[in-house]
């Protein structure tokens, strides 16, 4: 199969990067300002830890069924269509209620939507960026540009117009959905190249080859065991992360900031994952997809004991460490997933590592830390907090050289047998 012409090429990057760019923007202009909106409207922290941590729940309830549908279909692109156009609509519930409960049923509402854009977006431009072979890297990098500049100006707005952050994205999301509806479809994401002849419909073959393996072969969706270990990795990493950033402007209220501060810490952050993406591919190559997550893990607890200081300085310190806490987490996971998943399973396997990461890791880190935060205080609880990541991380480690070991031995005696 040809590749893409010049042209062609350059305009299917360009499309790639504004659909990442427009997912985060749509992001940026709402969810690092939650917790802050929560707080100055009588919200207690507990009650914000039972808002955050709905979201992943219906993750794990509702993303699998957004991902059977997506993959069962095979029209991605129509499917993240329908979740982009339910948030638009759906995110203006907020302005419904001005309570605990208002704000419970709009979250409720919204994430049924929200929680599945990230895993199928990121299935349907991982793919993509593979076959036009243009590194998912600079299309990741259009969205941490478009929300660090974004979540800048954001929080300059939303210092005066704190109600407006709903309606803002609402419209971010409009515009998003009409730059989706340029992804190929189907039909054309198979004829990529551009030879003029009948397109070779890959899935058909791929499912061809399917109905030949056995039932289990079939309802395989990862190629390895090594992805339990890519999994327990992101859960702890983003157990302590989205602790550590779903509170943070709630702390940032209590230590007398305002939504400005918020905008610009979250502007810091994103840009620190510029010189990441520029150099990820060389550092998985130089150290491995494992060593990398695992250094996260351990990091994202430094990252908390950081804002634990309750100092700005320390702070934008600890929103620096985005790069190699969430940022190397992220990347790592959602290529190694890639590759190693199924074709015709790619939805199903992105949906897990986001019930996992910010399904089962978003529920603990925003549930338990409400609650340590209402029993031992603010700056108690990053401490608390921070140290089990660290401890938990290093934990996972030990297990994972363990079973490496493990596995060795039994290769080695294998291959004496054979002998």
């Amino acid at each position: 199969m040809e590749q893409l012409s010049n042209k062609g090429f350059k305009s299917m990057a360009i499309i790639l990067i504004a659909t990442n760019t427009l997912v985060y923007i749509s992001s940026s202009l709402y969810a690092p300002f939650l917790g802050a909106y929560y707080t100055e409207r009588g919200v207690t922290a507990s009650e914000i830890g039972i808002l955050m941590a709905i979201g992943p729940l219906i993750a794990i309830l509702i993303q699998p069924l957004w991902a059977g549908l997506s993959d069962r279909t095979g029209r991605r692109k129509d499917v993240l269509s329908l979740i982009i156009l339910g948030c638009a609509i759906s995110i203006n519930s907020y302005y419904l209620g001005n309570n605990f409960f208002g704000y419970f049923i709009a979250t409720i509402l919204f994430t049924i939507f929200s929680t599945s854009m990230v895993p199928l977006s990121d299935a349907i431009l991982v793919d993509l960026s593979e076959k036009i072979k243009f590194k998912f890297s600079y299309v990741r990098l259009g969205g941490t540009l478009g929300y660090a500049l974004t979540v800048y100006i954001a929080g300059r707005v939303l210092k005066y117009y704190p109600s407006a952050l709903f309606a803002m994205a609402s419209i971010s999301y409009l515009i998003m959905m009409f730059v989706v509806r340029r992804l190929p479809s189907k039909e054309r994401e198979n004829s990529l190249g551009g030879s003029g002849q009948k397109p070779l419909d890959i899935e058909e073959v791929e499912e061809a080859r399917h109905e030949k393996r056995t039932k289990r072969e079939r309802s395989r969706i990862f190629m390895n065991n090594d992805i339990v270990f890519v999994l327990l990795f992101a859960f702890v990493t983003h157990l302590g992360l989205y602790f550590g950033i779903g509170f943070m402007g709630v702390y940032l209220i209590e230590l007398g900031y305002d939504q400005s501060i918020i905008g610009m810490l979250n502007t810091i952050s994103a840009l620190s994952e510029v010189p990441i993406l520029l150099c990820i591919h060389k550092l998985i190559k130089r150290f491995g997809t494992m060593r990398i997550i695992a250094f996260s893990g351990i990091m994202a607890g430094v990252r908390i004991l950081l804002i634990s200081g309750g100092s700005l300085p320390t702070i934008i310190i600890s929103q620096m460490l985005q790069s190699v806490t969430y940022m190397t987490t992220y990347y790592c996971s959602v290529t190694y997933i890639n590759q190693n998943v199924e074709p015709m399973h790619r939805s199903k396997g992105q949906g897990i590592l986001t019930i996992t990461q910010a399904g089962l890791g978003s529920i603990m880190g925003m549930i338990l830390g409400g609650r340590v935060i209402e029993a031992i205080g603010m700056r108690q609880s990053y401490i608390v907090v921070g140290c089990v990541i660290v401890g938990v991380s290093f934990v996972t480690i030990l297990i994972y050289i363990i079973y490496n070991k493990l596995r060795s031995r039994n290769l080695i005696n294998e291959m004496e047998n054979i002998k």
